[in-house]
């Protein structure tokens, strides 16, 4: 790796050194801060769709001349880059500017965009010619005047799928870029002339500047490539850049420096300065060490078994170490495969020809080394998230609960959740060894430092009518807590490698105040929550559905998403008669065992049917023999 040196940022003055940080680059306040790639059809414009749209957003208290800045989307790099919708254009502190494709001829004056989404007349509206936005997903990319080249950018957002008729925007706790537009959330509102949901001309502010994973230590085999790498949110997103023992290196300007080859050059101390033009902030530091012995390779691949489902991408990515670097060959049941030999094995829409067990060989001069894992590809889990707690409040936790609809048992570890911001990269990883069974539901609850939660805690907070077998599960991490005024809870397997591939995910609205009470899942009216996120907005009530008071007076129904009836056996004419109160419209099931000492229990299936009045009665035949009869609610699973 070639280093820097000394930077226009040192100066010797007689024998010190005096370090200077220069300042941000012109047009570090900017941010590209919402997208359009696929306009509703359902409009009235005239066209068939509005055109595609960005939105730039100057955070700075200075005006900015964008004369000499340049764009792109994620083909033709910085050397096709666009200049000319920047000519003689200042961006003014705070301001927006929309740069709009000018290939819709009935929204191609700024009047015209301005008059779709109900703009002031001051708002700015910029046209451009080309760079359509893929609705399967693409970017934008912004260069400044003095870039020399494709990742020598000012901002850059990337984002999938378009959900047609909404626009992307950033996460206002992380400022990543991704969120898909949705009513109740800050700044959103409805076209005025189509269905569209946007909010073009409007910004929720910057998002504060935070380091949430310093670089760590690093121990480096010479001649293998080896990495630094910092975690941080914020907006406008940062520019970085590192340091070797003081002495900034050349180039090093991502959130990870890359060693391809290291040598003993390499060894020093390590770290980065971040920068966004509002702040300023600087990494803890990490040694680098090389070890220049042969070494036999070490490989480590995790996790041993993977669980994916038809039509997922999964990567199976090895650490290793060893010196000289090894030959590397994966292997499918015993049989090499053709051109996998690098430390990554991508397997694209799996189907279920793909299970079967996968092997890293690596060998070198020093010995020989192997790890396996193996692939199970099944159905698509039938989990739904069927209630949320953005308490809003000072003494207890966020919380949220996960039902299965399933008929199989789930191991949920590797599972990852997250809330708006809908990112892998950020997701909390689920690390326990959790089984969610059928029927079952799960509660996760946030703990912090401040206000710190157990399951204990959380069950002394409910009382004792949140069923004994309901798993609860503590989590704490940064950015995580779900905002009264409205969030997002997504949910991926352990397979997942792409954000829009998430299993299940709710939206809800702002909290109520008056009363604390949680956003549940609506089981007489399903709707699916995949491949778009659903939408929360059925509130608890105290005793339907279960729904309880806690002992701080909230209204939820942790553990449960729908009351499960007493059954009460009555004996008339030689005939068991089984009543309950029942829902009309709801489906039951009554199933019966002759012995509750066996395990496991084996239940027969008596009858299952729609209820259509209350209470239910259905007649059963005895025998001499004893009978236990049990209950259950049977709920749809809404497929998308």
């Amino acid at each position: 790796m070639k280093h820097a040196r000394f930077g226009p940022g040192w100066a010797i003055i007689g024998t010190a050194i005096l370090v200077c940080f220069a300042a941000p680059p012109a047009g570090a306040q900017l941010a590209i801060t919402e997208v359009m790639s696929s306009a509703s059809t359902n409009n009235q414009l005239g066209a068939l769709q509005g055109p595609d749209f960005w939105e730039l957003t100057n955070f700075g208290s200075e005006p900015i001349d964008l004369t000499g800045f340049r764009w792109n989307d994620n083909s033709g790099g910085w050397a096709a880059a666009d200049p000319n919708p920047f000519e003689g254009l200042v961006i003014g502190p705070g301001e927006t500017i929309l740069f709009v494709q000018d290939n819709v001829p009935e929204v191609s004056t700024p009047e015209a965009f301005r008059a779709w989404w109900g703009l002031p007349d001051t708002q700015k509206v910029v046209f451009y010619t080309g760079n359509g936005l893929s609705s399967a997903g693409d970017s934008v990319i912004l260069w400044s005047p003095t870039a020399v080249g494709d990742e020598d950018y000012m901002d850059r957002v990337d984002f999938g799928a378009a959900a047609p008729g909404r626009t992307f925007t950033y996460d206002t706790a992380t400022g990543s870029f991704g969120r898909i537009s949705e009513p109740g959330l800050p700044g959103v509102r409805k076209a005025a002339l189509s269905d569209d949901m946007g909010s073009p001309g409007e910004h929720a502010g910057p998002v504060a500047l935070e380091i949430i994973a310093h670089p760590t230590n690093l121990v480096a085999v010479a001649g293998l490539s080896a990495e630094l790498t910092v975690k941080a949110v914020g907006l406008p997103r940062p520019r970085y850049q590192w340091y070797r023992n003081g002495v900034p290196v050349a180039g090093a300007t991502s959130s990870t420096l890359r060693f391809e080859s290291t040598s003993p050059d390499d060894v020093g101390n390590y770290h980065a300065v971040l920068q966004n033009g509002l702040q300023s902030l600087t990494t803890r530091t990490a040694t680098v060490s090389v070890i220049e012995q042969p070494v036999p390779p070490t490989l480590t691949l995790l996790p041993r078994t993977l669980e994916a489902y038809p039509g997922q991408t999964v990567r199976f990515q090895a650490a290793l170490q060893a010196n000289p670097p090894p030959f590397l060959q994966w292997f499918k049941d015993g049989t090499a495969l053709p051109e996998a030999t690098t430390p990554e094995l991508i397997l694209p829409s799996l189907t279920r020809d793909h299970a079967g067990n996968y092997t890293l060989l690596a060998s070198n001069i020093a010995g020989v080394s192997s790890a396996t894992v193996t692939l199970i590809v099944t159905n698509r889990p039938r989990l739904l998230i069927t209630e949320v707690h953005p308490t809003g409040s000072a003494v207890q936790q966020d919380w949220w609960e996960l039902t299965s609809f399933d008929s199989r048992p789930i191991f949920l570890q590797g599972y990852r959740f997250d809330d708006d911001s809908r990112s892998l990269a950020a997701a909390f990883v689920i690390t326990q060894d959790v089984v969610i069974h059928p029927g079952q539901s799960i509660v996760f609850v946030e703990s912090t430092a401040s206000r710190p939660m157990t399951p204990e805690a959380f069950r002394a907070w409910w009382g004792d009518q949140v069923p004994g077998s309901t798993p609860i599960i503590v989590y704490q991490g940064p950015g995580l807590g779900l905002s009264s005024s409205g969030d997002a809870v997504y949910l991926w397997n352990a397979a997942a490698t792409e954000d829009s591939d998430f299993l299940c995910g709710v939206t809800f609205g702002a909290s109520p105040t008056e009363v604390r009470r949680t956003f549940v899942y609506d089981p007489d009216h399903p709707e699916p929550q995949y491949p778009f996120g659903g939408l929360l907005t059925t509130t608890a009530q105290l005793g339907v559905d279960g729904a309880i008071l806690s002992t701080l007076g909230d209204v939820g129904s942790p553990g449960r998403v729908v009351d499960v009836p007493a059954l009460h056996l009555d004996i008339a004419a030689g005939l068991g008669v089984l009543q309950w109160s029942a829902v009309p419209g709801r489906t039951y099931r009554i199933e019966e065992t002759l012995q509750l000492r066996a395990f496991p229990l084996s239940w027969r299936v008596l009858a299952q049917f729609q209820a259509t009045n209350t209470p239910a009665i259905l007649h059963v035949p005895l025998s001499e023999d004893a009978a236990f009869f049990r209950i259950g609610v049977v709920l749809p699973y809404p497929e998308p």
